[in-house]
């Protein structure tokens, strides 16, 4: 299981079945690079104007946040941070994991998770916030297949279940068994054998992570959610949706353990503005819940706030009979064309008619003994669909 996999396990342990889907997309090649030239503090008052040294090559940390090109002052306001996710290199002199340098088998090192995570369903908010160490293995090396779903595009159905990479464990590595993934149940999904190395959750010393509304939160290894890291006021994930802060660079940071083989680890992961979808126009049903209305004959145009200008969003549009899945650049609006909208199999009951969007932002951690890491942030809303 990759750690995206089973950091998505983690989260469906921590809320009630079906109110949380992982988007299994990659998004790899993610890397942090510090500017190194960087010397001299940004004034307090600085009002756009960088006042460091004239050879800074950093980014202003008043200037608009860039999921590209972002600005970490939650930490040290004497260093500018620049986010380079097709150069990994090293942040604030400190190695990162390079997703091409392959599984070292006399070395594999450990492999760190973080998820932050914002979830509106049914007019409800929620907040999750996890984490989790293990020993790095081979398939994390295994890149997952490409979304079949081209740019700006929908598609009839979901994407098409993964093909066995496995029959027998002796189709893999010596330390790999042969096994398929499991649904919100702990079922086994046929078709989804893959190569996996048996590992458990490591205990290796709290981190921190600075940039939350309600101040910096440590999170601990917590035994009672099979090893992942939760922030220590909370016992199974959940934190109060309001110490998200939004358009915000997030700090990770935890202390060298060379006894797990670890050494100091550093990482920025970047949140976008809050995201809301502002057409079609969002009413309150008989049952208090939030829902849209649609005309499965005509396109049906999406609208929303908090639009990053680069990444994607995914979009589903699911009834009692049937689904489509569209994959559209975050860039504020995208039109499900009026025959996509009707193969989603609306039904006459709105309760059963889902509309789910997705966006997910990568950063990165990065420290001696880590060689691979999983760092996001994903928001998630779902609305009910009455069909028109």
């Amino acid at each position: 299981m990759t750690s995206r996999l089973l950091a998505c396990t983690v989260i469906t342990m921590l809320v009630a079945a079906g109110m949380w889907a992982c988007a299994d997309t990659d998004q790899e090649g993610d890397a942090l690079t510090d500017s190194a030239s960087d010397t001299t503090a940004d004034t307090v008052t600085d009002t756009g104007t960088d006042t460091d040294a004239a050879t800074d090559t950093g980014v202003d940390p008043d200037t608009a946040l860039d999921p590209d090109t972002v600005t970490d002052t939650a930490h040290d306001t004497a260093t500018d941070w620049t986010v380079d996710y097709d150069s990994p290199e090293s942040l604030d002199g400190l190695p990162c994991p390079d997703p091409a340098a392959g599984f070292d088998e006399s070395d594999p090192g450990i492999n760190m998770f973080v998820t932050i995570s914002s979830i509106m369903m049914m007019g409800t908010n929620m907040a999750l916030a996890v984490g989790g160490f293990m020993p790095t293995a081979r398939e994390d090396f295994d890149p997952d297949p490409p979304s079949t779903i081209p740019l700006d595009t929908c598609v009839v159905g979901e994407e098409p279940a993964p093909t066995p990479e496995c029959a027998t464990a002796a189709d893999c590595a010596p330390e790999q068994q042969c096994l398929p993934e499991t649904d919100d149940s702990g079922n086994p999904i046929a078709g989804t054998e893959h190569c996996v190395t048996p590992r458990e959750m490591l205990d290796v010393g709290t981190f921190e992570i600075v940039g939350f509304a309600s101040g910096p939160m440590t999170f601990a290894y917590n035994s009672g959610q099979q090893g992942a890291y939760t922030a220590t006021t909370s016992a199974d994930g959940q934190i109060d949706p309001a110490s998200l802060a939004y358009d915000t660079t997030y700090y990770v940071h935890k202390d060298a353990n060379p006894t797990a083989g670890l050494g100091e680890l550093e990482g920025l992961l970047y949140v976008p503005p809050f995201f809301e979808m502002t057409s079609p126009e969002t009413t309150i049903n008989a049952m208090g819940l939030p829902e849209i209305s649609v005309t499965v004959t005509e396109d049906l145009t999406l609208e929303w706030n908090g639009a990053t200008g680069d990444g994607t969003l995914l979009i589903s549009l699911a009834g009692t009979g049937g689904s489509i899945t569209c994959l559209a650049d975050d860039d504020g609006s995208f039109t499900i064309p009026a025959d996509m909208v009707a193969a989603a199999g609306l039904g006459a009951v709105a309760f059963f008619n889902m509309l789910t969007l997705t966006h997910e932002v990568n950063g990165l951690v990065c420290g001696e003994g880590l060689t691979w890491n999983d760092t996001m942030y994903s928001h998630m809303v779902l609305y009910s669909v009455r069909k028109l």
